[in-house]
């Protein structure tokens, strides 16, 4: 997976990583390297992200629209590619899912020190793997952060702060009456630049208009939370004491589970081939029962822990399915600003960012 490192304000770092990433954003706009993905990604959602992005959140669009200068191409083309992460167009198929856990207190040195972190399985469609990137940010204005995200969509799906919070996001089979149409990946990173805690994270995800239903684990030097919400509602669910929480694809939040799509649901016949048929929740469900196996202890889970766990193949928590497969494996620790992460390329191995070194 490419790393690369982007300093100053967002024009700047639009343009550079424009250049960086020209020869795919080609192919992904005129050629057929999203074929398989859920949703055409055009329409009136773009054009109304555009308006709500430029009128509403100048520095995102200044980024996207320096984005564009750097790949000599229409912006309108990108928004076009957004709104691919929005649920009105992705349906039951989600580009991008994840398992996540948050654990109140874990520590890289073994010791228990009651450090919060974040262990994050991503999983995608394979066409999407060459497309994911890792990006470290240094404003010239707000917190710097590492981030992983992809070409395609507009944010991060997982990523650190120099302040050390962590977030990670989920997205799932989409509910809900909102209309929203800003990309979630979007916000988590606004959140990455501009949050230092998990309580003014929350706070920001859950007062900008949503276009998808899914999760957000976030940890800080202090906490960890996870937040489940659809277009129209929001709920953070808590650890209980030292236990740790987890998620797949179905709501747990008491406030939400009655807005999830129902457990027997099945994919429709338009779906991609290999999830047609099949109940949705399935994979959920059976990451859900294994990660209760696996995170049963009674010890505070360490990074390592976490780190061999995710590496683990035989735990049942990673996927190697039809459509969705595991892309990569992170385990966040806030009080190091670090990521250890091990993508599809390293064979289990994790290598270490950080944001503070």
């Amino acid at each position: 997976m490419k790393h690369i490192t982007i300093v100053g304000d967002p024009a700047s770092a639009g343009r550079a990583l424009g250049s960086a990433y020209k020869d795919t954003l080609e192919r992904i706009i005129w050629g057929e390297a999203l074929a398989g993905l859920a949703g055409t990604g055009s329409g009136a959602p773009s054009r109304r992200m555009l308006r709500l992005i430029q009128a509403d959140f100048p520095d995102e669009y200044a980024y996207i629209e320096a984005l564009a200068d750097g790949a000599i191409l229409d912006v309108t083309r990108f928004f076009d590619m957004y709104s691919l992460e929005l649920g009105w167009t992705f349906g039951p198929v989600p580009p991008v899912i994840s398992f996540m856990t948050a654990l109140p207190r874990a520590d890289g040195d073994r010791t228990d020190t009651g450090t919060p972190a974040l262990g994050v399985i991503i999983d995608a469609p394979p066409p999407l793997f060459p497309m994911a990137s890792l990006i470290t940010r240094r404003p010239q204005r707000g917190y710097a952060w590492i981030e992983l995200g992809f070409v395609p969509f507009s944010g991060a799906f997982l990523g650190i702060n120099e302040r050390g919070l962590a977030l990670a996001l989920g997205l799932k089979p989409t509910e809900g009456d909102g209309e929203g149409v800003m990309p979630v990946s979007l916000s988590v990173r606004r959140a990455l630049s501009d949050c230092s805690n998990v309580r003014d994270a929350a706070s920001l995800l859950t007062e900008t208009p949503r276009g998808a239903s899914g999760f957000v684990s976030m940890a800080d030097t202090l906490a960890a939370l996870i937040l489940e919400f659809t277009p129209d509602a929001a709920q953070l669910r808590t650890p209980q004491e030292a236990a740790p929480i987890f998620t797949a694809q179905h709501f747990l939040a008491p406030g939400m589970m009655g807005r999830d799509i129902p457990h027997a649901e099945t994919y429709p016949d338009d779906a991609p081939e290999g999830l047609r048929y099949r109940r949705i929740y399935e994979s959920s469900e059976r990451r859900f029962d294994a990660a209760h196996t696996a995170l049963s202890v009674t010890h505070p889970l360490t990074g390592r822990d976490l780190t061999d766990l995710l590496a683990d193949t035989g735990t049942g928590l990673t996927t190697d399915g039809p459509h969705y497969q595991t892309l990569a494996g992170a385990v966040l620790l806030p009080r190091r600003a670090s990521i250890f992460l091990s993508t599809w390329e390293d064979a289990g191995a994790y290598t270490r960012y950080g944001l503070n070194d």
